[in-house]
């Protein structure tokens, strides 16, 4: 192994409700890996397969690296918008979309489109269509040019979905009972409670994920 590339959502990237020390920094320290971490807060399913293809096409990952890749919802994507939250080349930006995003103020000039494209375009089973083929493309693509370290977080935002779908990419980590367990937030009341990690959970999935890492890959 090279290094250790993360990508997910704020499960991996671990900023809310509150900065912790996320398992992906605490399992590349356990192995002793140079980490790169491509996760980030709001993040989609498209986001992941573009920073991750991009960073293959630019030499920023190799088939040296690991790829631990944790899968999120799938009712969400990514618009380019002339007016950015996040600097873009093309001289716009990306609003990172999920169902409630037309709430946040951060999107206010854009609370029209994101709710009608919540109500009126997005549709789960087309959403879930469309993850298994783009899924298959990227698995297909990581087969081609010779990954054969990749993982598969299975987490209580992908559990009713993620089946990796290439024979040569089996390996996957179930950390459900994890999340279930020591998840919740401090307020469990909060609507989202049980969908992020406390720092206890960032701690057991990172063992866990790291046990795996030596049994499969450490040769």
């Amino acid at each position: 192994m090279n290094k250790l590339v993360f990508a997910g959502c704020s499960y991996t990237d671990a900023v809310w409700p509150v900065r912790y020390e996320s398992y992906s920094v605490l399992t590349a320290r356990a192995m002793g890996l140079e980490g790169l971490y491509l996760a980030a807060f709001s993040g989609s399913n498209a986001r992941i397969w573009r920073v991750i293809i991009n960073g293959i096409l630019n030499g920023t990952i190799t088939a040296q690296d690991t790829l631990i890749i944790q899968y999120t919802e799938l009712t969400r994507e990514e618009f380019w918008c002339k007016s950015p939250n996040e600097d873009y080349s093309h001289g716009g930006g990306l609003i990172r979309a999920k169902l409630d995003s037309h709430k946040k103020k951060v999107y206010s000039m854009y609370a029209e489109f994101l709710k009608l494209w919540s109500t009126e375009h997005l549709n789960y089973d087309y959403q879930l269509e469309k993850f298994r083929v783009y899924d298959a493309m990227f698995q297909g693509f990581l087969l081609s040019k010779g990954f054969d370290k990749v993982v598969f977080i299975k987490n209580v935002y992908n559990e009713k979905f993620l089946a990796p779908v290439v024979e040569y990419l089996p390996y996957m980590v179930d950390v459900c009972e994890v999340s279930k367990k020591a998840g919740n937030w401090d307020n469990i009341n909060d609507p989202l409670a049980g969908l992020h990690l406390t720092q206890q959970g960032h701690d057991e999935v990172a063992r866990a994920l790291a046990e795996h890492l030596r049994v499969h890959f450490s040769k």
